[in-house]
């Protein structure tokens, strides 16, 4: 039985596909009097959304895809362990990861939750170190995963797309530091406010009553991603409850307003 990524190489060979890539191939358009196989169109589709390789020529996107391991995890499953050495990177199709790691004293540290659309551990492919922190499946989650052996054979073939990776992941450093700076003087309610709206952003849903948060969210798990005691998380949710800004069941907090919220945020 051929896998999707094998059916991909031989349709995207096979001339009767009227495939049409114009400029890059993320403008690609499918004919549809071809019939092409759903798991083929679903990685094609997922491929030109992940920025790291949005730009890159159809060869090599036939080579790229062809690379691409599915993989579902439940809940509690771990992808990878931080220490570990790491064998590639992961593209979130659906569900959401919480990165985290465990200082010298043993405490745990969560770093951040990622969600559909996002990439994990796209750093190793430029070095040897192994995995920097714990990956854990928050729910159900389904991805992509992409060895590092296999892009750094694409990056060989197109040493552009090399050039390309150091500046999206320069970027992404850039925004860290310029959301660390952010932090730096907020107080409690403020970084609370934030990383709330941070996480709607990446995992919300319109509801009635607002945008609903799409991921569990207990006490213990925003103090780990804030590094405060969940004792000052508990009081701060508590107060934005008060303020008619939030509210929260079954370890899901909905924002019932966005721009309350926002100048919350900001004061």
């Amino acid at each position: 039985m051929r896998s999707p990524t094998s059916d991909l190489l031989l349709c995207t060979d096979n001339l009767a596909m009227s495939a049409i890539f114009c400029g890059s191939w993320n403008h690609w358009l499918i004919s549809r009097e071809q019939e092409i196989p759903t798991g083929v169109i679903e990685i094609l589709s997922e491929l030109k959304n992940i920025k790291l390789f949005s730009n890159i020529p159809l060869e090599q996107v036939k080579q790229l895809a062809a690379l691409v391991e599915p993989k579902t995890y439940k809940k509690g499953e771990l992808l990878f362990i931080e220490g570990e050495p790491a064998r590639g990177l992961f593209y979130i199709l659906r569900g959401s990861v919480q990165m985290s790691k465990t200082s010298i004293e043993g405490k745990h540290h969560i770093l951040q939750i990622f969600g559909r659309g996002e990439v994990l551990a796209e750093a190793v492919l430029f070095s040897d170190a192994p995995y920097p922190a714990t990956a854990e499946a928050l729910e159900s989650t389904e991805v992509y995963f992409i060895s590092v052996a296999g892009v750094t054979d694409l990056i060989l073939e197109q040493p552009s797309l090399a050039l390309y990776i150091i500046q999206v992941l320069s970027e992404r450093l850039r925004s860290a530091q310029e959301k660390l700076k952010a932090w730096a003087f907020a107080g409690a309610n403020e970084r609370v406010a934030r990383l709330l709206l941070e996480l709607a952003v990446k995992h919300g849903k319109p509801v009635p009553e607002g945008i609903i948060i799409d991921t569990e969210l207990t006490h213990g798990r925003l103090a780990a991603l804030l590094g405060f005691t969940r004792e000052t998380v508990s009081r701060v949710i508590s107060g934005l409850r008060t303020e008619g800004l939030i509210v929260s069941e079954s370890r899901k907090i909905t924002i019932t307003d966005v721009e309350r919220l926002e100048r919350y945020a900001d004061n």
